[in-house]
């Protein structure tokens, strides 16, 4: 009865999405997939991140609660200000960027680990980079998912979105978990980096391209 069900149900999604108007845009594939490599990729730091800092830099309580806050701050201070940078500028290139400074960041952990230069600062500097690139990117994100399936697609191409950031809430710490256990706290954040890079290689291969927006007038 239940390998029926799953058979049935694997069978039904399958004719639903080969039906899926959104599915058939080959930018929208991109862009959804370099999304769930994203919010998948975010969800592991999110837990790799800090065990890193204990087991390797032996961190405290209050180091602790300061890296947490150091990957919060962004969201408070460049929440609104990066609305008026994507009025300004293509968000294209702006997802590319932050996608390649978290990369970056993320690279330079299990770097400066193996050449024994790794400290909790250098992590503090990592965490606030990490909710940079997120907050930015993020932002983008949702403006030009509009400007690629348009508004009567929006809905569709939102619930999506949303439904891959809650797979990646649920199954990412159980994947950060294992990966921390079978590679070591560094190694999974190396593994992250792949993903990211993905997301790049990904944006790139979108070839909608916006207008450029107007200049600000004074």
């Amino acid at each position: 009865m239940l390998r029926e069900f799953i058979i049935n149900t694997v069978r039904n999604v399958l004719h639903s999405l080969r039906g899926d108007g959104l599915l058939a845009k080959p930018d929208f594939r991109r862009l959804w997939l370099s999304s769930a490599l994203t919010h998948f990729g975010a969800q592991i730091t999110l837990l790799a991140l800090p065990i890193c800092a204990v087991l390797l830099m032996h961190a405290t309580p209050s180091q602790m609660g300061i890296l947490a806050a150091l990957e919060s701050l962004p969201f408070l201070l460049f929440g609104l200000p990066s609305g008026v940078l994507l009025d300004r500028c293509r968000r294209l290139p702006i997802m590319m960027c932050s996608d390649a400074m978290v990369a970056t960041a993320l690279a330079s952990v299990p770097l400066a680990w193996w050449l024994d230069a790794l400290s909790i600062h250098w992590l503090y500097a990592v965490g606030f980079v990490l909710g940079t690139g997120y907050t930015v990117g993020g932002s983008a994100e949702q403006v030009f998912l509009t400007f690629v399936v348009g508004r009567e697609g929006l809905v569709d191409a939102q619930a999506k979105f949303a439904s891959t950031e809650s797979a990646a809430r649920l199954v990412g710490p159980g994947m950060a978990g294992g990966l921390v256990q079978l590679l070591g706290a560094p190694f999974a954040i190396l593994c992250t980096v792949g993903g990211f890079a993905l997301s790049l290689s990904n944006l790139r291969r979108i070839r909608a391209r916006e207008p450029q927006p107007p200049r600000a007038t004074t």
